[in-house]
């Protein structure tokens, strides 16, 4: 098979393998997200920002952990961002449950799960998860 066919043939499994993951998060009603920890920004889906109060995508530079902080009830942000820093520093799967206040209203976070990838200057690079 020539290269350019071959070439062809992943980008349509890849096209198909996205929009399969993307009908999945929308019939689960779950978000995901990428938060790179050198530059502190992420990618996020419009679900992950509904979860936080917003009806719009928020910019990428516009969240990262400071900001994610700002939107956990106070009496669980110190514990969920010490954990989240913790697991980044050593590499380790993380997951918290926590309240989230919004924009509009407050409510009970779901445990949200994510791994830690990828290593800059003996450092992780960044997570993902849904």
């Amino acid at each position: 098979m020539p290269r350019a066919a071959e070439r062809e043939d992943v980008e349509k499994t890849l096209r198909e393998t996205k929009a399969m993951l993307e009908f999945i998060l929308k019939a689960a009603q779950v978000g995901d997200w990428d938060l790179d920890l050198v530059s502190d920004t992420s990618r996020r889906s419009l679900r992950h920002d509904q979860c936080f109060g917003y009806q719009k995508p928020i910019p990428e530079a516009e969240w990262g952990i400071e900001v994610f902080s700002r939107h956990l009830h106070p009496d669980d942000r110190s514990r969920v961002v010490d954990s989240l820093r913790k697991a980044a520093k050593e590499l380790l799967d993380w997951s918290s449950e926590f309240r989230v206040i919004g924009r509009t209203a407050a409510f009970t976070g779901s445990p949200r799960g994510a791994a830690f990838v990828g290593r800059s200057k003996l450092r992780p690079r960044g997570c993902w998860g849904s």
